[in-house]
């Protein structure tokens, strides 16, 4: 289970992005600090994980086709629509940040797919926790040792939803993930 990584993807320089993988047995969690680029901090630590060949990314990863001459709908892809999720026109620059770091990822021969941790965690669960609530880490904590894998101790919630992005990676892993959207355009991987 060492070759997929989880990543909640926050802003530039807010030390919110989170980095989940497993090495052995164990959930690994690296967060990115306060002050410093996001964006080489996952350059970096993805590079310290030398079997990782799929990254799955809670940020969007694709625009509505309207820019490529397809439909109107120049805010929402089918798969925001289906998820509920914000344009990525309204995210504006993580969303150019997401598809550069993706692109650089993959022309060094890595998958990367966007996940949205929400869905996954009430995909999984049959409900997810909002943002403003406190979350409960016990439900996610025996879902990831049914899986036999020792639960990191998690701090906020950009850690929290690192791991549902990790279990994206394991649903994918195991061919049980859903596909939503439109292939086209872009997918979210459930």
């Amino acid at each position: 289970m060492e070759d997929w990584i989880g990543i909640d993807f926050g802003s530039q320089n807010a030390g919110t992005t989170v980095i989940v993988g497993c090495r052995g047995n164990k959930l690994e969690l690296d967060q990115s600090v306060k002050g410093a680029s996001a964006d080489d901090f996952i350059l970096s630590v993805i590079d310290q994980w030398k079997k990782v060949t799929r990254i799955f990314i809670d940020a969007p990863l694709s625009l509505p086709a309207a820019y490529f001459g397809c439909g109107d709908d120049f805010m929402y892809r089918a798969a925001d629509r289906e998820v509920s999720a914000m344009s990525p026109m309204f995210l504006g620059g993580l969303t150019a940040r997401a598809m550069r770091i993706a692109d650089r990822l993959r022309s060094s021969g890595r998958e990367c797919f966007e996940t949205y941790p929400a869905r996954v965690e009430s995909e999984i669960l049959g409900y997810s926790t909002p943002k403003k609530k406190v979350f409960q880490t016990q439900p996610l904590k025996e879902i990831i040792e049914q899986i036999e894998v020792e639960f990191p101790l998690v701090e906020n919630r950009h850690q929290y939803d690192a791991i549902w992005a990790w279990l994206a990676g394991y649903r994918h892993h195991k061919g049980i993930a859903k596909f939503i959207g439109n292939p086209k355009e872009g997918v979210i991987v459930i």
